[in-house]
């Protein structure tokens, strides 16, 4: 729950719009720009795994995605696989962003 979230990971980094804030103060900004802005920011974070490790082991792959051909390659050498997304209302991309790319 984002009760949860803030209580266990609130002072942990995460990047939002380019910028780096953690997350209690994004949930903060997000209740507020929910109300005032037409695209609020979006919190979209590829990094959260080493800055909230333990937000890491909260969460496990659905048997149907077990599958990971991405394991061989190892740690450094694969593409990026886990992300922590979240925003309020009218946030997110407006078109999509590969974010491999």
């Amino acid at each position: 729950t984002r009760e949860y979230l803030q209580q266990a990971y609130g002072d942990s980094d995460a990047v939002v719009g380019g910028y780096e804030m953690n997350l209690r103060d994004y949930l903060h900004y997000s209740d507020r720009a929910a109300l005032h802005e037409d695209q609020p920011l979006y919190l979209f974070d590829k990094h959260f795994a080493s800055s909230a490790p333990a937000l890491k082991e909260d969460y496990s792959v659905p048997p149907y995605f077990a599958q990971d051909l991405f394991r061989c390659l190892g740690e450094t050498k694969r593409p990026d696989y886990r992300w922590l997304i979240l925003g309020p209302k009218r946030s997110g991309s407006s078109f999509h962003k590969e974010p491999n790319s």
